[in-house]
């Protein structure tokens, strides 16, 4: 073919092209005097394009939640994801705000699509106890504290019913409350516990405790 010039459907003129779908191909063979022949026909028979709308979705989720993505639009190809995770789903610890992208990859095409994990909210702080104590000046004896958390309750001795519950308080913003146990007519010791709640979760649980010596009639 030394002199001639192969020219395939695409306009291209080099000795061999890539086709990514499926179809029938010929070349064209230009002799120096202007004469042309056409070549046998090809016939690819597998689509190896890559089909539109591959996507990655996205995520919000808290700190240190669990973060999965889905990845769709791939059929009959392979999809891989950072640290060379495959398949449609994938699944990562999120401690901040990222950007995650899956490649698609069918025959030698290949192609990419990003999705989002959004850190939002994060554990609520740990709660505190201020200040615990007994106002024994009167019948029935007041419990008061001072504590920041939304999560409040007051419990006592077995003798106490029901099950030593005495009071509680459940705030929907946490703060610091001034948190007062009424009613108390049973010497013995009491506790206090108080957490902090939110969408991301509940904080470890904190407590104290004050002893009431008195009984009240």
């Amino acid at each position: 073919m030394a002199g001639n010039t192969l020219r395939w459907p695409d306009g291209s003129t080099v000795s061999s092209v890539v086709v990514n779908s499926a179809g029938t191909y010929s070349a064209t063979v230009i002799a120096l005097n202007a004469c042309s022949a056409i070549s046998n026909n090809v016939t690819i028979g597998q689509d190896f394009s890559i089909p539109g709308g591959f996507s990655v979705s996205s995520v919000s989720v808290c700190a240190t939640q669990q973060a999965t993505l889905q990845a769709s639009g791939c059929s009959g190809g392979l999809i891989q994801w950072p640290t060379c995770t495959t398949g449609s789903t994938f699944m990562t610890t999120a401690s901040h705000t990222s950007v995650i992208t899956a490649t698609c990859t069918i025959g030698t095409c290949s192609t990419t699509a990003s999705g989002s994990v959004v850190v939002g909210a994060v554990l609520p702080p740990p709660a505190a106890i201020l200040s615990l104590t007994a106002d024994e000046t009167g019948c029935p004896v007041r419990l008061i504290g001072r504590a920041t958390g939304a999560s409040f309750v007051y419990t006592g001795p077995a003798n106490v019913l029901p099950s030593g519950y005495v009071y509680s308080f459940v705030y929907r913003q946490s703060g610091t409350y001034d948190v007062v146990g009424e009613n108390v007519l049973k010497s013995g010791v009491y506790t206090l516990t108080v957490s902090n709640t939110n969408a991301c979760g509940t904080s470890q649980p904190v407590s104290r405790t004050v002893t009431v010596s008195r009984n009240c009639p």
